[in-house]
């Protein structure tokens, strides 16, 4: 059930992160938006979070 949970709450962080990054590109300086720099950091905890519930779901067996 956790692992469900953490599913969803990384592919939420993932979304939320690809849409700020998405913003920023249609910027000028990309690289220097807070934007761009909250999305990366949105998308790699997402990511994480999606590692660690694959991880947990497979030790639960």
């Amino acid at each position: 059930m956790i692992s469900i949970v953490l599913q969803i709450l990384g592919l939420i962080l993932l979304f939320t992160g690809n849409l700020l990054i998405s913003d920023a590109v249609t910027r000028f300086d990309t690289r220097k938006s807070k934007w761009w720099k909250w999305g990366n950091r949105l998308q790699g905890a997402g990511f994480i979070l999606a590692l660690l519930s694959i991880y947990i779901q497979y030790a639960e067996k």
